[in-house]
C-alpha cells in the first residue's frame, strides 16, 4: 500500500484494486488510515493514535447510555400503552405505583438521552479530524457487539408475536408493546449498520 500511494495512485485507486483482489472494505480502510493525506511525494505516515483507556472509557460510557436510553423509552412507552389501554384482570394482580415507574423512566431519558447524543456527536468531529479513529478497535467490538444484541431482541420479539398468533393471545396492547420493541431495536441496529458501511465506503478512513 505504501509503494502504491508512492507511485502517485489514489487512494480511491488503491481501494478498488484490493477490493477487486478479494480484501475486505474494513482492512483496506485500516490500512489507507495509516498514512496522512498530502501533496508529499512519498507517503507519510499518521501518527498512531494514543490514549486507548480515554477511548474505551468514552465509548462505554456511550453504549451504557444507548441502552439505559432504548431501555427506558420501551418501558416509558409500554407504561403508557398500559395507562391508555388497561387490562383490568392483569393490573389486578400488579405491585406498585405505575406511576412511578414511569417517573424513573423519563428521569433515565432526561439524563442518558442527551448523554449519548453529546458523545455520539463528539465521537463523529473526532472522526472528521483524524480518519484513524474511525477504525478504533474498542468501538469496532462495541459496535458489532450492539448489532447482535439489536437482532437477537428483534428475533426472541418475532418469535413471541408468531407465538401469540398461533395461541390466538395476540391483543392490540401486545401488538403495540412488540411494536414499540421493534421499532427502538431497529432503529439502532439500521444507524449503527449505517454507520459502520458509510466507514467502509469512505476509502479516507
Amino acid at each position: 500500500m505504501r509503494d502504491a500511494l508512492a507511485a502517485g495512485h489514489s487512494r480511491e485507486e488503491i481501494h478498488t484494486a484490493l477490493s477487486q483482489a478479494g480484501w475486505p472494505d474494513d482492512e483496506i480502510a485500516d490500512g489507507l488510515s495509516r498514512f496522512s493525506e498530502g501533496d508529499f511525494p512519498i507517503p507519510v505516515p499518521r501518527k498512531k493514535a494514543a490514549g486507548w483507556a480515554r477511548d474505551a472509557f468514552l465509548y462505554l460510557l456511550t453504549f451504557a447510555a444507548l441502552y439505559t436510553s432504548a431501555v427506558a423509552l420501551g418501558e416509558l412507552l409500554s407504561g403508557l400503552v398500559d395507562h391508555f389501554l388497561p387490562d383490568k384482570v392483569q393490573d389486578r394482580y400488579s405491585y406498585g405505583d405505575q406511576n412511578d415507574g414511569l417517573r424513573w423512566c423519563i428521569a433515565s431519558l432526561l439524563v442518558t438521552f442527551p448523554l449519548y447524543v453529546g458523545l455520539t456527536r463528539k465521537h463523529f468531529i473526532e472522526y472528521a479530524r483524524d480518519a484513524s479513529r474511525r477504525t478504533s478497535p474498542v468501538r469496532n467490538w462495541l459496535t458489532y457487539l450492539t448489532l447482535y444484541v439489536m437482532a437477537l431482541v428483534q428475533i426472541c420479539t418475532l418469535i413471541a408475536l408468531v407465538g401469540s398468533v398461533l395461541g390466538g393471545e395476540l391483543a392490540l396492547r401486545s401488538i403495540l408493546k412488540i411494536a414499540i420493541v421493534l421499532v427502538i431495536s431497529g432503529a439502532i441496529f439500521i444507524f449503527y449498520l449505517w454507520e459502520i458501511r458509510w466507514k467502509e465506503r469512505d476509502p479516507r478512513s
